[in-house]
């Protein structure tokens, strides 16, 4: 017996193979296991040139989040690459919660050894973000997003996080704080809805 939600809380496990005549067995690309929510959809496909794997993963606070892994073939390997977030609050939970050897490639490089340092001392939430994201009129490729500190924390910490988003779905994280962008204040909540992509044509 699975106690309250833990009864969906399962591993979902994905691989994938090429194949080709020359080949005397498939060859494995991909290897991989996630925690996730087998309550909610899980997603694949595959062609020659990708692989698109969506489904849910339990982050803190129990609270469930998207993953996404998007793989690109390159030269007989897979390589992940965008897109790894649909909207700006997903993506900073991305880069919060994966490990920074995986994010490091989505953060502006110039910040990369700040943000390093600021991501580990950071001990706010990673899946809760204050809605709408906010449009930053000074720079119009940057946008803000706000965690929502936990309610029973006695020392709640708030983290502000300054995103570029360019079409399509890609994001780069540009800077963090404790305190918000002066400029950062049109709200924005289009940006938040996440399209299907099961239904809609990936480019």
């Amino acid at each position: 017996m699975f106690p309250w939600c833990t009864s969906v809380w399962h591993t979902v496990y994905y691989r994938v193979w090429q194949t080709r005549s020359t080949y005397s067995t498939p060859l494995l690309l991909l290897d991989g296991s996630e925690q996730a929510d087998i309550g909610d959809p899980i997603h694949a496909r595959a062609n020659r040139k990708n692989v698109l794997i969506e489904f849910d993963i339990i982050a803190d606070d129990a609270m469930r989040m998207p993953e996404l892994l998007y793989y690109v073939l390159e030269n007989g390997k897979l390589h992940r690459a965008d897109l790894v977030a649909l909207t700006p609050q997903d993506f900073v939970s991305f880069w919060l919660r994966s490990p920074w050897s995986e994010v490091s490639q989505w953060t502006v490089p110039a910040a990369r050894a700040a943000l390093k340092v600021w991501r580990e001392r950071y001990k706010g939430t990673n899946s809760e973000f204050a809605s709408p994201s906010r449009h930053c009129t000074v720079h119009p490729d940057l946008w803000q997003v706000e965690a929502v500190p936990a309610v029973l924390d006695p020392t709640p910490e708030i983290g502000y996080f300054l995103i570029r988003a360019r079409a399509p779905f890609r994001f780069t994280m540009v800077a963090a704080s404790s305190h918000p962008w002066l400029d950062c204040t049109e709200d924005d909540p289009a940006i938040d809805h996440a399209p299907d992509l099961f239904e809609e044509s990936l480019h």
